[in-house]
């Protein structure tokens, strides 16, 4: 009988790097955090949903699209400052309503705000309902000045999901680029990244971390958030963040 896995995702395209854990044995549904229009972007929340509904239609036409932070007015890089106890419940009864067995989320390795939040909230998620977690790298930049990346590379001690024959690894690219494509408005994203990960995907060892349910221990913080500070932005406090949520 499949199993109700809850895709847990900062934007609309975080899906790309996590390619090569989606399974057939799974009821797939997926929620985002945000709206996933960032400050000054020149597209609409209504676009982001177009594109997910489009990329989900290639990965799995029946999966349940939650697009939550369009729903709450959650915008896109400002994550810690607006997500709260009422939003962290309605995630609560939504995993029960559909009864989640397995939540799927990003790393926390400092490469973008958003995405280290929601890591966050879906280790304290998975704690509390005991359900199982797994998560996945996305990017953390390595140099302070140039554009210099580590794409799908975790921070931590990871498990390799790829012992696949040449056939599946070229699947996985190519339906990895078909989803570039169709995240029209990520075209930046996609120029600085997208080769990268096909390149993870067809010759490299894409990985992911399982988290025993028995506590889903709490993630290393990374100690350098070079992302966030070449951005200029300003960075998340992880330590009270985490605080603040477990009290939730």
């Amino acid at each position: 009988m499949p199993k109700n896995r809850l895709w847990l995702l900062a934007h609309q395209d975080d899906e790309v790097l996590g390619l090569h854990l989606h399974s057939n044995s799974t009821t797939n549904h997926v929620l985002y955090l945000t709206n996933g229009v960032r400050i000054g972007a020149n597209y609409n929340s209504d676009k982001r949903i177009d594109e997910a509904q489009m990329s989900w239609g290639e990965i799995d036409s029946n999966a349940e699209l939650i697009f939550f932070g369009t729903a709450h007015s959650l915008k896109d890089g400002a994550l810690e400052k607006e997500i709260n106890l009422k939003h962290f419940n309605l995630l609560i009864t939504i995993c029960q309503l559909r009864d989640i067995k397995e939540i799927v989320s990003l790393q926390l390795e400092g490469g973008h705000q958003d995405h280290d939040v929601v890591s966050m909230l879906a280790e304290t998620l998975a704690s509390r309902l005991s359900i199982d977690l797994i998560t996945f790298p996305a990017y953390r930049a390595l140099h302070k000045k140039y554009p210099l990346y580590a794409v799908m590379s975790s921070t931590h001690k990871s498990k390799e999901t790829y012992k696949q024959s040449i056939v599946l690894r070229v699947r996985i690219a190519k339906q990895a680029f078909i989803l570039m494509k169709k995240y029209r408005s990520q075209l930046t994203t996609w120029v600085g990244l997208g080769l990268f990960i096909i390149l993870k995907y067809l010759v490299g060892k894409p990985t992911f971390i399982e988290h025993s349910k028995l506590s889903n221990k709490n993630q290393v913080i990374p100690n350098k958030l070079l992302y966030v500070n070449r951005k200029k932005e300003q960075g998340v406090d992880y330590e009270g963040f985490r605080k603040e949520i477990s009290s939730w």
